[in-house]
Order: C-alpha cells, then sequence, then structure tokens
C-alpha cells in the first residue's frame, strides 16, 4: 500500500500545480540567462535534477501491470510532460546554429565550382534580410556552349536573361555564365 500512499502525495503535490510552477520557472531562468547573460545555469539545472528525481520516483512507484489510475492524475502528469517538452524545445531552438551564422566570413558574389554537387556551381550572396546564403546553380551533366550564337539565344530566352531577376536566385547567375563576351573563367574570378 506505500506505492499507493506515495503516489496520493505526488497526486496532492501535482495539484498544488509543482510540476506546473517547475516547468514555469525552468522556462523563465533559461530565458533570463539568454536574454541578459545572467548565467544563472546551475540554478536551471538544479531545478531540472530535481524534475528528473521525481520521475525517477515516479517510474519506479508505479505499478508494472496495467491497472487503474486517476484520469486526473494522468492529465497533470501530461501537461507536466508537454510543458517540459516545449521547453526542450525553445532551448533547443535558441542554441540552433544557423545557415548564415555557418556562412560568415564567406567571399561574396564569386561563384565557385563545386565538383561534390548537388550543381555545377555555387555561390555566396546576401539576401534581403541580410543573411548570407549560398546559391547553387548549373547542370553538372552539361557544358555551357555560350559560344554557339544560337545556343546562346536560345538559353537567354528561354530563362528570361533580359530580366534575370536578384542575385539570391540560381537564374540570375546562371544568365551571367551565358552572357556574351563573358567566360567563365571571368565569372570565377568575381568579374
Amino acid at each position: 500500500m506505500d506505492i499507493f500512499e506515495d503516489l496520493l502525495d505526488l497526486a496532492y503535490e501535482l495539484d498544488k500545480n509543482e510540476a506546473h510552477r517547475l516547468a514555469d520557472t525552468v522556462t523563465h531562468i533559461v530565458k533570463t540567462a539568454a536574454e541578459y547573460k545572467d548565467h544563472e545555469v546551475s540554478m536551471a539545472k538544479n531545478d531540472l535534477s530535481t524534475a528528473m528525481r521525481a520521475i525517477e520516483d515516479l517510474m519506479k512507484n508505479l505499478p508494472e501491470e496495467e491497472t487503474y489510475l486517476p484520469a486526473w492524475w494522468q492529465v497533470k502528469l501530461s501537461r507536466a510532460c508537454m510543458m517540459l517538452d516545449g521547453l526542450a524545445d525553445y532551448y533547443k531552438s535558441e542554441k540552433t546554429v544557423t545557415a548564415s551564422d555557418k556562412n560568415k566570413g564567406k567571399t561574396l558574389n564569386k561563384p565557385f565550382r563545386t565538383p561534390g554537387g548537388p550543381k555545377k556551381f555555387s555561390v555566396y550572396v546576401k539576401n534581403d534580410k541580410g543573411n548570407i546564403i549560398k546559391v547553387n546553380f548549373g547542370d553538372p551533366h552539361l557544358s555551357i556552349k555560350r559560344d554557339q550564337p544560337n545556343r546562346r539565344k536560345n538559353f537567354r530566352a528561354r530563362h528570361n536573361c533580359d530580366s534575370p531577376g536578384p542575385r539570391t536566385k540560381a537564374r540570375y547567375w546562371s544568365c551571367r555564365n551565358w552572357e556574351s563576351g563573358r567566360t567563365v573563367s571571368d565569372n570565377l574570378k568575381g568579374k
């Protein structure tokens, strides 16, 4: 009967919104540390350790076989889990390195060959938001036949190269490769 008494004690604690307060406290601590750089990580770790101990105690005290548990108890547990899972997702998203962070310091507007694919060429450019992005362009299995006037004319008409769009699109860079009087070497040198 100790198991049921422990479960009843836990139910009273959960009923007092302890799990809800714990999740709110951890969320607040992590947000505060991230925003103000207060480095209160040790406090968050202590709270998470407390939560982990509570979870371990619950796991030990739950019966092995399927049995009746009050529905309200499961609802409280589900809410606490959702809050902690939401907090983990939030923290993970804050720590995710963006593509722009990886591309900082790259040479802009200078195409280069990409022998490993996925396309024949790539170039780093700044988008409207100010982030540095990589634009891939060119079919790696085809050669550029820009020196043949009919082919150049057809390519440029097919891709509407008279208005190629922004530098952040592959069409802009492909059209540059098909301009008359330019070579791929000129483009690779950033001219």
